[in-house]
């Protein structure tokens, strides 16, 4: 992604239910909904192409936040990357 003076639009928005491994404390995969949204872009190769890291606030979850890479659109997504995660054990 080029450099720009904004970030791109986030995969998942604010009030979209979506799916995640657990919420704090709470160790068991559930549904939560989008609380708010932060993107970090950075160039750590310093060569004018951008990388960005979004994350995902939820509500109920206080400053709780996950990367994008653990967050999913569906159930069936969450149980497929879940599953992965125990086959590489």
């Amino acid at each position: 992604m080029p450099l720009t003076n904004r970030p791109s639009v986030t995969t998942y928005q604010v009030g979209q239910t979506v799916y995640i491994p657990y919420l704090g404390a709470n160790n068991n995969p559930q549904a939560a909904v989008v609380e708010k949204t932060e993107s970090v872009v950075t160039d750590v190769d310093n060569n004018n192409t951008a990388e960005q890291v979004n994350n995902y606030f939820f509500v109920g979850g206080g400053n709780f936040s996950l990367p994008e890479s653990q967050v999913f659109v569906s159930a069936a997504a969450l149980e497929t990357y879940l599953d992965n995660l125990i086959d590489a054990l």
